[in-house]
């Protein structure tokens, strides 16, 4: 199973429910505009437009304001979005987010036009928690850490499922957002009454008996690429992959006319949890 574990990161993306700061140092000098918008299942469209910040000053990304953002379902819908009081960020109040839509997202700024297309994918319905206490190897040191396993039936047969895993503490208020976790759906077990399951899998600082919240979100193939070369930059930076070039490389992008940023869609499957060890084998 592939997965990537994204902690330290430098281009900052603004993702509704999903809303996380990636850091990713860019390989660009001269500013270019930087569009990051979500279509989220049950909840508003929301995009932030804003410039990159040169090379010796990355803390800085100005919101442009007065940029026309339009979000359209690909049936007919559309909605031009109203800039809210954080300069650069637009927000929906009429489209509607749905299973196997294609949404497409325009922004038009000082004559210019970026675009972008996402297909929300279909929401995990069934899934099964799974906690057990298991040694981790990080170089010489060994821990005894409780995993948390997510069981779920295949989601979408006859094509390749594409996952995100959340996990935090319920009173956390970074909501898991220091970290990525994502899946593909190559790694199943067999359960004697459920058949062949999913099985999405990662370590975590859980307690016994804490209270704790789990996301299982759908991603579609091109936010999982996207995430993945997210990955390798930020291995490439930090000591995890191959040794970084004298200048960094961009994250992949979806937004054309040469913007920066991505467009995703995600359907979203949350639950309050408490902590409890099960053997392998035992489902809720």
């Amino acid at each position: 199973m592939k997965k990537a574990h994204l902690i330290y990161m430098a281009l900052i993306i603004l993702f509704a429910s999903c809303q996380d700061i990636i850091d990713i140092d860019l390989n660009e000098i001269d500013p270019k505009i930087v569009i990051e918008g979500s279509v989220v299942s049950g909840e508003n469209v929301k995009v932030t437009v804003s410039y990159t910040t040169d090379y010796y000053n990355p803390t800085d990304f100005p919101g442009i304001s007065g940029a026309v953002v339009t979000v359209s379902d690909g049936e007919g819908s559309s909605e031009i979005l109203k800039e809210t009081e954080t300069v650069g960020l637009y927000e929906s109040s009429e489209i509607v987010c749905e299973y196997g839509k294609t949404y497409e997202l325009k922004v038009e700024h000082e004559g210019e036009e970026y675009t972008a297309t996402s297909e929300m994918p279909k929401e995990v319905e069934e899934w099964f928690p799974l906690f057990t206490e298991m040694e981790f190897t990080f170089g010489d040191s060994t821990m005894t850490m409780m995993r948390m396993l997510c069981l779920l039936p295949d989601v979408q047969e006859d094509t390749t499922n594409y996952f995100r895993l959340k996990t935090y503490k319920l009173h956390d208020e970074q909501k898991g957002n220091g970290s990525f976790n994502i899946f593909d759906d190559t790694d199943v077990i067999e359960d004697e009454f459920l058949g062949e399951l999913i099985m999405l899998g990662i370590p975590t600082d859980f307690q016994l008996f804490d209270s704790v919240i789990v996301e299982v979100i759908s991603i579609n193939k091109k936010t999982y690429d996207f995430y993945n070369s997210l990955t390798a930059i930020a291995g490439s930076s930090d000591g995890g992959g191959p040794p970084p070039t004298s200048t960094p490389a961009n994250p992949m992008t979806n937004i054309s006319n040469g913007g920066f940023g991505y467009f995703s869609s995600y359907a979203i499957s949350i639950d309050t949890l408490v902590v409890f060890e099960m053997p392998m084998g035992e489902n809720k």
